[in-house]
């Protein structure tokens, strides 16, 4: 499903399933999984160079590479994460740049680009034939993508969410699209 309602359920969706602030700094002080940190490892060295976070969530991760030195812009559909993400990065002092985007625009300025584009979990929400060409759009040329992402084409996990979600006591978490 796309258009405003999609956008709608998602922003409300992620508005109302936001770490709070002390368990997004317990997030980002118990270090990292094996996952962020090969993402991590990838882009060394960071220092200097302009990354975004896209869905940036409450800004783990965009914590994570302030504190190696990158200037990161991280954003999100919702606007109490961004809001989280705020808090977070005041609370370890960095000068993070947050912004709340529409889930089918644009994710930053027309002319802006980065030396970098990272995410964790968000692909899956998206129309990658429409989506990815702005996402490399804002990517320097010699830069780089680096995603973490679950299996949303897993044959498997597809058959389960549609078929056994919602039933044995296994509950949803996410919105219907």
């Amino acid at each position: 499903m796309t258009g405003p309602e999609r956008e709608i359920r998602e922003r409300d969706f992620w508005d109302h399933h936001i770490p709070t602030l002390p368990e997004a700094l317990a997030q980002y002080r118990s270090g990292v999984d094996v996952h962020v940190q090969t993402l991590l490892d990838h882009l060394e060295p960071l220092e200097n160079l302009h990354v975004l976070d896209f869905a940036c969530g409450a800004g783990v991760l965009s914590a994570l590479l302030a504190a190696r030195g990158a200037e990161v812009v991280g954003v999100d559909v919702s606007p109490a994460s961004i809001a989280r993400a705020g808090e977070l990065a005041q609370e370890l002092g960095f000068n993070i740049d947050f912004r709340v985007v529409e889930i089918d625009g644009r994710p930053t300025a027309p002319d802006e680009q980065f030396d970098a584009v990272v995410g964790r979990f968000a692909l899956h929400h998206l129309d990658l034939d429409r989506y990815l060409p702005l996402l490399a759009d804002a990517i320097c040329p010699g830069g780089t993508a680096a995603f973490i992402e679950s299996m949303a084409t897993n044959p498997l996990l597809r058959f389960a969410r549609r078929h056994v979600v919602g039933r044995f006591g296994i509950p949803r978490i996410g919105t219907v699209d």
